[in-house]
């Protein structure tokens, strides 16, 4: 944890972690114990003074909501620093865009627009709803996904629809063919010729059958079988 002003402010400030588990976008990292305007301090040499976590306190934007909450002390245990969650857009989109983080380390402990990578090059702002979703993992069942799909085809076919972190589905609007996506391969690794009840996945991928199974059946109560072909 950082003891001096100017060292959370350069790793923290403008960034995104999260605030009793909800994204929050870090606007201003500051101490409560004198003014950085007042002319007559030493700006320097107080922002460098080691004073503790307790007392070097952050404001900031729960993004998910868009409301304001300040004065949080860094040592507070409703502050988690660790790297936030990431995975496929929520929203249904045109294109496949799977977000990881960038794997080498930044000077920047939270979340910025500059580390993190999407195959897709119109990410959301890290401050959108949409992120906050993602990274909140709020994404519709399977069920429900191939529910608005079958509603609204013109609209809703051949575009990516995410059905959990690593999982996502397209539909051809016009063979009915439901492709399946893994989203850390960012690779089609099966499909369903049935409209989604049964799927089959490629035998190279046969180690994601397991994984998809649990995807495809969260927050639903119906069945899904998933095979694979014989090598």
């Amino acid at each position: 944890m950082y003891d001096r002003l100017e060292e959370a402010r350069m790793r923290l400030s403008s960034s995104l972690i999260r605030l009793d588990g909800e994204p929050f976008y870090i606007e201003r990292v500051y101490r409560l114990d004198y003014d950085p305007d007042d002319e007559d301090i030493d700006t320097d040499e107080i922002e460098c003074e080691p004073v503790g976590p307790a007392n070097i306190y952050v404001n900031g934007i729960l993004t998910a909501y868009n409301s304001f909450v300040t004065d949080i002390p860094l040592d507070s245990a409703r502050l988690d620093f660790r790297p936030v969650p990431l995975g496929f857009r929520r929203q249904p989109r045109a294109e496949l865009c799977y977000m990881q983080r960038q794997p080498y380390r930044s000077y920047k402990q939270g979340l910025t627009g500059h580390n993190y990578d999407a195959n897709d090059a119109r990410v959301p702002s890290i401050m959108s709803s949409d992120m906050a979703a993602t990274i909140k993992g709020e994404y519709p069942c399977l069920t429900n996904t191939l529910d608005l799909v079958e509603s609204e085809p013109r609209i809703y076919g051949n575009l990516y629809h995410a059905f959990a972190r690593d999982w996502a589905i397209r539909v051809d609007a016009t063979t009915g063919v439901v492709y399946v996506f893994y989203g850390p391969l960012r690779s089609c690794v099966g499909e369903s010729l049935d409209g989604g009840t049964t799927y089959t996945v490629y035998p190279r991928y046969a180690h994601l059958i397991e994984s998809l199974t649990e995807a495809a059946t969260t927050n639903t109560t119906e069945q899904f079988e998933v095979t694979t072909n014989a090598a």
